[in-house]
C-alpha cells in the first residue's frame, strides 16, 4: 500500500515539474516574441535634446577661449580639447576627483542627458529648478544650465567655488567665473544668485588658505553674492530660502551642504531620486543637507556624482575613445514593444497553463 501511494505521489510531482517546464517554454517563447517586435525610437524631446547639445558645444567653445585670454592651456589629458578639464591638484582644489569621470561629462551628450532627466522628473517649461553646483564636475555644469535654457525653466542657481581634481580648479578661472562670463556674453540666462567657496564648512577650510584669500577677495571685488556660513544647519537654511517653491532640485557635485554629513549622505543613489520612491524614518536633521530637505517635501531631485553609474543606466560609454555626433547614440533613443504582442504572449500563457492544470485534474 505505502508503495502505491509512493507512486502516486511520484506521479503527481513529475506532472507538476512537467507543467512548470512547459508554462517556462511558453514564457520565453513570447518574450522572445515580444522582443523580436521591438523597434527603437527617437524620444519625444528629441529635438530639446539635440538644441541642447548644441547649446553645450558651442558653450565649451567659448570657455576654451576664456582660458586662452588668461593663458591657461588645454592640458594633454583633455583628448578632445574641451577646454573643460583642469588641474591634477593645486591650493584651491578641495578633493580627489577621477579624471576619466571629468571627460565624460566634457560631453556635448551630457546636455541630451540633462534633457532627458529633467523629462523623467517631471519638469516642464517654466518650473522653478533649484541648483547646486560645485566646480567639481564644470562640464556638467554647463550640460544642465544648457538643457534649462533650451527647456525654457526657471533656475536658481547656487555655485561654488571649490573643486575636486580635475574639475574647475584653475585659481584664475573658478567657475562662478566661468558661469558669470557665459552670461555676460549672452550664452547663458542666468547669473549665479549667490557663491560660496565650496569645501570643508562651505568655506573653503581645505584650501590652501592664501589661495582661497586672493580668490575670495577678488569675488567680493569683482561683485559677487559671497556668501560664507560654516554652520551647516544655517547655510541648508538659507538655500531653501533662496530655491522657495521649487518644482525639482539638481545638485552636481559633493558639496557638503548638498548632501549633509550623515551616514544617509551616501546612500542617496544616483541621477533621479523621485520622493515617491524613498522612506525616511523621522524628518530630515541638523546634519542634512539640501537634497534629504528637497525629498522630505516630495521635491524630485536629480543628483550628478557618480557619473559612471548615471551613464551606465542611460547606456551611455564612459570615457569613450570617440564621441558620437550630437543627436546620435542611445540617450536620445527609447525601445517600443507594441502592447498587444504583450497582452496576447501573456493570456496565452495562462490559457496554456489552464488547459494543462484541467487535463491534469481529469487524469486524477
Amino acid at each position: 500500500m505505502r508503495s502505491i501511494v509512493s507512486s502516486n505521489k511520484g506521479k503527481t510531482y513529475f506532472r507538476q515539474v512537467k507543467i512548470l517546464f512547459m508554462a517556462l517554454i511558453i514564457m520565453a517563447a513570447g518574450i522572445l516574441w515580444i522582443l523580436s517586435s521591438s523597434v527603437t525610437m527617437q524620444l519625444p524631446y528629441y529635438t530639446e535634446q539635440v538644441d541642447a547639445a548644441e547649446k553645450m558645444a558651442t558653450i565649451m567653445e567659448a570657455i576654451k577661449g576664456y582660458k586662452e585670454q588668461l593663458g591657461i592651456p588645454l592640458p594633454p589629458y583633455d583628448y578632445f580639447e574641451t577646454g573643460m578639464l583642469g588641474e591634477p591638484f593645486n591650493g584651491m582644489t578641495t578633493s580627489l576627483g577621477e579624471l576619466e569621470a571629468k571627460r565624460t561629462t566634457a560631453n556635448p551628450a551630457m546636455a541630451a542627458l540633462a534633457v532627458r532627466l529633467f523629462h523623467e522628473a517631471g519638469v516642464e517649461g517654466g518650473d522653478r529648478v533649484g541648483l547646486g553646483f560645485s566646480g567639481s564636475f564644470p562640464a556638467m555644469n554647463i550640460a544642465v544650465l544648457a538643457a534649462a535654457d533650451v527647456m525654457d525653466l526657471e533656475v536658481i542657481p547656487i555655485t561654488s567655488v571649490g573643486a575636486s581634481t580635475y574639475g574647475a580648479n584653475n585659481p584664475a578661472l573658478t567657475f562662478p567665473e566661468m558661469m558669470h562670463a557665459l552670461y555676460r556674453d549672452g550664452l547663458i540666462t542666468t547669473d549665479s544668485l549667490i557663491v560660496t567657496m565650496g569645501g570643508d564648512f562651505d568655506t573653503g577650510a581645505n584650501m590652501m588658505p592664501e589661495d582661497a584669500d586672493v580668490i575670495r577677495q577678488r569675488l567680493k571685488d569683482d561683485g559677487y553674492n559671497l556668501y560664507e556660513e560654516p554652520d551647516l544647519a544655517l547655510n541648508v537654511r538659507a538655500r531653501l530660502l533662496h530655491y522657495g517653491d521649487m518644482q525639482a532640485l539638481v545638485i552636481v557635485g559633493g558639496n557638503v551642504t548638498s548632501a549633509g554629513t550623515t551616514a544617509d549622505a551616501l546612500t542617496l543613489g544616483q541621477g533621479l531620486l523621485m520622493p515617491s520612491l524613498l522612506t525616511y524614518d523621522t524628518a530630515p536633521s541638523t546634519d542634512d543637507g539640501v537634497i534629504q530637505y528637497a525629498l522630505a517635501d516630495t521635491v524630485p531631485v536629480i543628483y550628478y556624482l557618480n557619473i559612471k553609474k548615471i551613464v551606465d543606466s542611460y547606456g551611455m560609454p564612459f570615457d569613450p575613445i570617440a564621441q558620437d555626433a550630437i543627436g546620435e547614440g542611445r540617450i536620445y533613443e527609447t525601445v517600443y514593444y507594441p502592447k498587444w504582442r504583450i497582452v496576447v504572449a501573456f493570456a496565452a500563457g495562462i490559457a496554456v497553463l489552464m488547459l494543462l492544470k484541467r487535463k491534469q485534474v481529469a487524469d486524477e
